[in-house]
């Protein structure tokens, strides 16, 4: 990987670990405007346009290389080490209310069975 590859990963395992999407305990991706945030504030780039432009660039080599696959606008890595690492940061943190709803689970409940109200 070349070193603003290296760069986008180690980015991208930060947005996973303070924004990344998770569904019933599976973890899905990164939604690629908390990737890019992350990216932005790390890259050298003297302007938006070139941190823009570089962005792009890796984002679609990661692809191609299949280093990521990308699900609209999800973007979920393939290397099972980016993976494991994801997961030991969650475990290691409080994670009560971060976990967001899966957007299909549940759909229309109101998060009650009855048994605690």
């Amino acid at each position: 990987l070349t070193p603003t590859q290296q760069m986008a990963l180690q980015t991208y395992l930060a947005a996973a670990i303070d924004h990344g999407v998770w569904c019933e305990g599976a973890f899905t991706g990164v939604h690629v405007s908390d990737w890019r945030d992350q990216f932005y504030k790390k890259h050298t780039g003297d302007s938006i346009d070139a941190k823009k432009k570089a962005f792009q660039r890796v984002r679609k080599d990661l692809v191609e290389t299949g280093q990521l696959a990308a699900n609209d606008d999800i973007y979920l890595a393939t290397d099972s080490k980016i993976q494991l690492d994801i997961f030991a940061q969650r475990d290691m943190r409080d994670t009560a209310g971060q976990e967001a709803k899966c957007p299909d689970a549940e759909a229309g409940s109101d998060g009650t069975n009855g048994t605690n109200a």
